[in-house]
């Protein structure tokens, strides 16, 4: 069937990334992928880029994961076999519906997820890639048909998505948003743009809790909307404790561009005469602007749960991650932001469901 093709070539695929980010055996398109795509964006660091790969291979394509997660969306399990072609089933015409995806570019493999719903649904995926992100999505697709031939016709990279699509999924700035929505206006359309997240702090945590905190804010720079970027503290906080704990990050974050936004950072914060703490590579301080920009960690304060629940509910359509508070049934604890599991859909909407519904129209 389908479905087990599906999972065995993409628990390969989570294999070879494993042993690659592991030096078990290096794989020559993933060595080049990495490459490139540090020298042409500066914040691809090879650390970043290699943590994306090892969230992708652990959370997303391992073999258990994928089965359960497929047992779970029972909507793919009723696509029908009708065939077998490349030694891979077939599916029936009513189910090649071509999905195009146009990725942002702010972290790496950031529409890996979207990617892999569009396939495991059984449609084809017509991919425009980031030219922030355009190596790293295209070295896995290539090593994904190495694997399995089928695939060369489930997958096309373009510069542009072609008119006669029958559905956008699109991730990126709002005013990108607004644009798509403009240029595809009969088309189903599934489009994200800017989010943010926060975490709670309640005085309580252990330093090991807050050490962990330093990640969901630093990992790929704070770019990604799961990234925490704002902080809601007990009114008369001390973030000396935090300011201690998350100064370790300052390696992983040490580039030249990102110290000129640290710099520039300061420099606005002391010419506006704001009240801040200057953590050596970012500052912290209370801020109106959501998300932040780059290099600041902004500080909201509350007096109790009355006003998290307010503040949540006034963004609650530009939240992706709320930290270490209860939420949609759940709470993400410290560091596990940037480990999403495959049901963790972006903006909490159903990506399977929205993508199997295309075919209805």
């Amino acid at each position: 069937m389908y479905n087990e093709i599906f999972i065995k070539d993409f628990s390969t695929l989570g294999e070879v990334i494993s042993e690659h980010i592991e030096d078990a055996n290096h794989n020559s398109l993933l060595d080049k992928a990495i490459e490139d795509s540090a020298r042409e964006n500066p914040f691809f660091t090879r650390y970043m880029q290699i943590e994306a790969l090892r969230a992708i291979s652990h959370n997303f394509i391992e073999e258990g994961m994928l089965r359960e997660w497929l047992a779970l969306e029972r909507r793919v399990l009723d696509n029908m076999v009708t065939g077998v072609s490349a030694g891979c089933p077939e599916r029936a015409d009513d189910y090649c519906k071509n999905v195009g995806i146009i990725t942002a570019g702010n972290i790496p493999l950031v529409g890996f997820h979207d990617f892999l719903c569009v396939l495991a649904v059984g449609y084809r995926a017509i991919v425009k890639p980031s030219s922030k992100d355009r190596y790293l999505i295209v070295a896995l697709a290539e090593i994904l048909i190495g694997i399995n031939s089928y695939w060369k016709d489930r997958i096309e990279f373009v510069a542009k998505l072609p008119e006669d699509i029958d559905m956008v999924i699109a991730s990126g700035r709002s005013e990108t948003m607004e644009m798509i929505k403009e240029s595809y206006r009969v088309v189903p359309l599934l489009l994200r743009g800017s989010r943010f997240s926060v975490a709670v702090i309640r005085s309580d945590e252990d330093d090991d809790s807050l050490r962990r905190l330093g990640r969901d804010i630093f990992l790929y720079f704070g770019f990604g909307c799961r990234n925490v970027s704002l902080l809601l503290a007990p009114e008369n906080y001390d973030f000396e404790k935090i300011a201690n704990l998350i100064g370790s990050y300052r390696e992983l974050t040490d580039i030249s561009d990102y110290r000129a936004a640290y710099r520039y950072a300061k420099a606005q914060a002391i010419m506006g005469r704001e009240r801040f703490i200057d953590g050596g590579f970012y500052i912290l301080k209370e801020e109106e602007t959501l998300p932040p920009p780059l290099a600041v960690i902004g500080i909201k304060y509350y007096r109790n749960s009355a006003d998290i629940e307010q503040f949540i509910e006034l963004n609650e359509g530009r939240l992706q991650c709320i930290v270490n508070y209860k939420n949609r049934g759940r709470v993400i604890g410290f560091g596990e932001t940037q480990q999403p599991l495959l049901n963790d859909y972006a903006d909490g909407v159903d990506t399977i469901g929205v993508i199997n519904s295309v075919k209805t129209r």
